[in-house]
């Protein structure tokens, strides 16, 4: 009788781990907050006219990789350097085809303007 409840329990704690391991897991993939509309999305030729630290929206494509973490991305209006962390792409797969929306901080360094993303969403 005894080894029966200890397997019991043993099944009902190995069980309970990986309900605790999925709820985890979900809770990483849910990430809520403010729900940007068409007015508040930029152009890339305004946002290279924003001031450091500006917080901006584009919408357009990624075209390609520059360096590690550095894109070139482009709106209707033209293209700017954006960065990218690891982090930020949540999982997400990116082509030049797919049209994404972001969002981060704009950063000036000699002339150069660089959106630093803050939030990357595949439309």
């Amino acid at each position: 009788m005894k080894k029966m409840s200890l397997l019991a329990l043993a099944i009902m704690l190995g069980l309970s781990g990986v309900a605790n391991a999925k709820h985890d897991d979900c809770k990483e993939k849910m990430h809520g907050g403010y729900i940007v509309s068409d007015a508040d999305i930029t152009t890339v030729k305004a946002a290279q006219g924003m001031q450091e630290d500006s917080m901006v929206t584009l919408q357009g494509q990624i075209e390609k990789q520059l360096k590690k973490d550095m894109y070139q991305f482009k709106d209707s209006s033209g293209t700017m350097m954006i960065k990218i962390g690891k982090k930020k792409w949540h999982g997400q797969t990116v082509s030049a085809k797919d049209t994404v929306q972001i969002t981060g901080e704009i950063e000036k360094d000699d002339d150069k303007t660089v959106l630093d993303v803050e939030s990357l969403i595949k439309k």
